[in-house]
């Protein structure tokens, strides 16, 4: 039997090295890959879950707001006078606003854990080169910021502040924009943005 010269040797041992090392460069590129899929899929995850954790928690201070709301109507002077509504909000604060806003007060303070997870993900997500992650970030400090709007709102409540002051009137005025359905409508709005910029996501990243 005749064997292959050296040289031959040489050039197929060199050619399944190359491969070898072309094989080894093809598989480390393609776990790189999918481990950094994985860990994308896993902060998309994790990030819906603190979205759902932190609107469940705020179902308790949203309740109470819509009570407060209730109450600031019903102290309301009956005239047509276009600042009615800050009247009865004034006279609801002097009659019930610091037990009202106590309880407030400890409706948000048990959300705060889930705020903090939120803002947290959030922050996380900006080492990301997601692709829409700009507008995603705005949707979600959004929605930790109706936790501040409330927070503002109880704040008022519990200070007994006097009206006679033209300045403290408008701030009594700026709460009275803080109700239910302005939260819940922003709620809404935003949970979509996220869900919507996380499902074109999963669809980029498992292409």
């Amino acid at each position: 039997m005749s064997q292959l010269p050296a040289v031959a040797l040489g050039a197929i041992d060199a050619t399944a090295s190359a491969v070898t090392a072309w094989i080894a460069w093809l598989a480390l590129r393609t776990w790189k890959h999918q481990d950094r899929a994985n860990r994308e899929a896993h902060f998309l995850d994790s990030l819906v879950d603190a979205m759902h954790a932190y609107v469940a928690a705020l179902a308790t201070p949203v309740t109470m707001i819509e009570i407060v709301q209730i109450g600031f109507n019903a102290y309301a002077p009956t005239d047509n006078d276009r600042d009615s509504y800050v009247y009865g909000a004034i006279a609801y604060i002097k009659a019930r606003g610091e037990d009202s806003g106590r309880r407030l007060n400890e409706a948000i303070q048990a959300a705060n854990h889930e705020v903090a997870a939120l803002k947290a993900m959030a922050t996380k997500g900006q080492i990301f080169s997601f692709k829409g992650y700009k507008e995603c970030y705005a949707a979600l400090i959004n929605l930790a910021s109706q936790l501040d709007r409330m927070a503002a709102v109880s704040a008022i409540l519990r200070s007994n502040l006097t009206t006679d002051n033209p300045e403290v009137f408008n701030h009594i005025r700026s709460i009275t924009t803080v109700d239910r359905a302005s939260i819940d409508d922003a709620i809404t709005e935003n949970s979509k943005l996220v869900l919507a910029f996380v499902k074109d996501t999963y669809a980029l990243i498992y292409r």
